[in-house]
């Protein structure tokens, strides 16, 4: 019921600013399949979404329309529009600059119906968005968000997370470090100044599925590294490839060039053996990832490590030798004839 309230006051925002009347491109409408509670599904379609309820009609051309009550419906399923498979391909196929535009023209022609949980316009602004972060575009991430709400786009909870972070990656467009260090704030966990184990370097990320914990951590690394506290951003870029296996190329990518650049900038960090191996590692595992594309200002960290001599403590001197006292030997006087 709240739920049903909350949608109900979004449309009824959305009349007043006339997202609908003007915003909206004109596409044909979408068939969908509408069950009413205690009543068979039917095929409908849909022509708008609003505070009224869904506008639809039995034929294409939408005459006669009706409009059902969002309080009798019980489950709606729409159609995919047409370019929605071609879109999901080139999210696929990693081509994220077409994934997003395409995503983004869906978007729009079907704004009419994004105040409607999931609907394919509202799944069609994250996935644009989800897009447009994946190609590094965060100033069009920002521009996205705020096109979707101006539809009113409505998601289920599942999304809301990752929404949420969509706002923390539109932050890296206008550079806003400290801010977005108090977004990202948001998903920390407190640290615990109690007992005998040392607090760790960065704060542990409330518990998230792993992909969303890297985008946070890949967000507070790059934060960090630009306010130069350095050494909390080493720890968040290796976090970013390790706690997700590395599943997002370009996040992978950008972190381990990060780890290499803060790395180059603090040789007397890098001097130490153990660094150099973590470093050669990196390093390496970049060039097999990336096709070679180690850029050349960290070709040397490709050179393996040579592990330092143990030092050998110099056996003590031995105390130098010392001549015996002469033997004087007691002469028995002559015996006296």
């Amino acid at each position: 019921m709240n739920t049903m309230r909350t949608i109900l006051s979004l449309l009824v925002s959305a009349v007043a600013v006339g997202v609908f009347d003007h915003s909206a491109h004109a596409a044909d409408p979408l068939l969908a399949q509408i069950k009413l509670t205690k009543r068979p599904s039917d095929n409908y379609y849909v022509l708008q979404v609003d505070a009224q309820g869904v506008h639809c009609s039995k034929n294409a051309n939408g005459n006669p329309k009706t409009v059902i009550p969002l309080t009798q419906i019980e489950n709606l399923q729409f159609r995919l529009p047409l370019g929605w498979e071609d879109a999901i391909e080139l999210q696929r196929t990693k081509q994220y600059d077409k994934a997003a535009a395409a995503f983004a023209a869906i978007a729009k022609d079907y704004a009419a119906i994004a105040p409607y949980p999931d609907s394919p316009s509202a799944l069609a602004s994250y996935w644009a968005i989800d897009a447009f972060r994946r190609s590094g575009n965060y100033k069009e991430v920002d521009q996205e968000r705020v096109r979707a709400m101006a539809r009113n786009v409505s998601l289920s909870d599942k999304y809301k997370d990752e929404m949420d972070i969509f706002r923390s990656c539109a932050l890296l467009g206008s550079q806003a470090w400290k801010e977005l260090l108090l977004v990202v704030n948001d998903w920390e966990m407190p640290i615990s100044t109690s007992g005998k184990i040392p607090p760790p370097l960065t704060p542990h990320f409330k518990p998230l599925p792993a992909n969303l914990v890297a985008q946070l951590a890949f967000l507070r690394a790059t934060a960090n590294e630009n306010l130069k506290n350095e050494t909390p951003a080493l720890v968040d870029y290796a976090r970013v490839y390790t706690v997700d296996a590395g599943r997002e190329n370009e996040l992978t990518r950008l972190s381990m060039l990060g780890s290499l650049r803060l790395l180059q900038r603090h040789p007397e960090i890098s001097f130490e053996y153990t660094v150099q191996k973590q470093a050669h590692a990196v390093a390496v595992l970049f060039n097999e990832r990336f096709q070679d594309s180690l850029p050349k200002e960290f070709s040397p960290f490709l050179t393996p490590p040579v592990l330092p001599e143990p030092e050998t403590k110099a056996a003590p001197a031995a105390p130098a030798a010392t001549a015996a006292p002469a033997a004087t030997a007691s002469v028995p006087e002559k015996e006296k004839e």
